[in-house]
């Protein structure tokens, strides 16, 4: 049963009978690394390129989204909160209308807002519009003394809503320097 090379010698390959019932024997598909990580360290390079050259926009295209959604949750918040203040106005209320709004307002500008006093607040050049407002917000808070109407919360919605669309713009043309 062995066969011995000596058995061989003889037989002319041409003279064998060819075999061809042979079935093919499924091979599993080898995974092919070079081509694979050469493709993955192009698109890790063409990557970084973009980054380097869109970073920047991306980065303000997201800022512009996060001021954005914040502000709207602000603006549901401080709604729905001066729709109570208008029903009931009670120095509670107002407090926490203020409280919301240097909260935001320090979120949006990164100043300490909340540190600040209504009269600090007033005495920064470009807040001197909410002399009014915050003058208001604090007879009510402090002095229990109703205001005739609660445009004052407004005005304080409309210049955050304000800034915010300064800081917008801003991210939109960064060429542009707006305050």
């Amino acid at each position: 049963s062995d066969v011995c090379s000596s058995d061989l010698e003889g037989i002319n390959p041409k003279d064998l009978p060819l075999l061809s019932d042979t079935g093919y024997w499924n091979v599993r598909m080898l995974f092919n690394y070079p081509v694979w990580s050469l493709a993955g360290g192009i698109f890790l390079v063409l990557l970084v390129v973009a980054w380097f050259i869109f970073g920047d926009a991306i980065r303000r295209y997201f800022r512009r989204r996060r001021l954005s959604a914040g502000f709207n949750q602000f603006a549901d918040r401080f709604s729905g909160m001066l729709g109570q203040l208008k029903q009931n106005p009670t120095p509670g209320t107002a407090e926490t209308l203020v409280a919301m709004w240097k909260e935001y307002m320090e979120q949006l500008e990164q100043r300490p807002y909340r540190k600040l006093t209504s009269l600090e607040i007033t005495t920064m050049e470009e807040h001197a519009l909410l002399s009014r407002p915050l003058e208001a917000a604090d007879r009510l808070i402090y002095g229990g003394i109703r205001p005739s109407s609660t445009d004052g919360f407004d005005e304080l919605k409309s210049f955050s809503e304000d800034r915010l669309y300064r800081q917008l713009e801003a991210l939109r043309n960064p060429e542009r320097k707006s305050a």
